[in-house]
């Protein structure tokens, strides 16, 4: 006979609880680390850059064709003539201001930017360019232009909401 203030327990999900949630935890860290790819991505990508233009100059090679005329047809067409120009192009680049995301120049910086899962719950945002820490935290020569500080405290609230969501669910 139970007396007063006893507590029985006799039927529980404690332990399918425990079971499931570091899959559904994982599953939101890792849409979070996506999310925070993915802004920071586009802000480098973004166009509104304020600081300085630059000119820059291009340097390659490019085939030489030549347009042969067929006089019995009369008809036109490129040949390459198995040679070789350098060619120099000359372009623009306007570089980002003090504070404002990197601008792109050549991609490398949003190419190196991946997501990866080294546990089920954890999850690494990684930049593999050599100069991305210089940018997003500055030199002594260089302000910083941070990218990834701001893409993971955008993508804070989602994830706070997201993981609320989740312990109301256990509840």
């Amino acid at each position: 006979m139970a007396r007063y203030g006893d507590v029985r327990v006799t039927y529980n999900h404690f332990g399918a609880i425990a079971a499931r949630l570091p899959a559904a935890v994982g599953k939101i860290v890792r849409r979070t680390a996506n999310d925070v790819e993915r802004r920071a991505k586009v802000a480098i990508q973004s166009g509104h850059k304020t600081g300085k233009t630059y000119a820059r100059s291009t340097t390659g090679k490019r085939r030489v064709h030549v347009t042969v005329h067929d006089t019995t047809t009369g008809a036109k067409r490129r040949e390459w003539t198995g040679q070789r120009q350098t060619v120099t192009t000359r372009t623009t680049h306007r570089a980002s201001a003090p504070g404002e995301a990197p601008a792109t120049d050549t991609g490398e910086l949003v190419n190196s930017i991946s997501v990866e899962m080294t546990r089920q719950t954890e999850a690494l945002v990684m930049v593999d360019a050599e100069y991305g820490a210089a940018l997003e935290y500055g030199t002594a020569r260089v302000a910083a232009r941070p990218f990834l500080t701001p893409a993971a405290e955008g993508a804070r609230a989602a994830f706070v909401r997201d993981m609320q969501k989740l312990e109301g669910e256990l509840r």
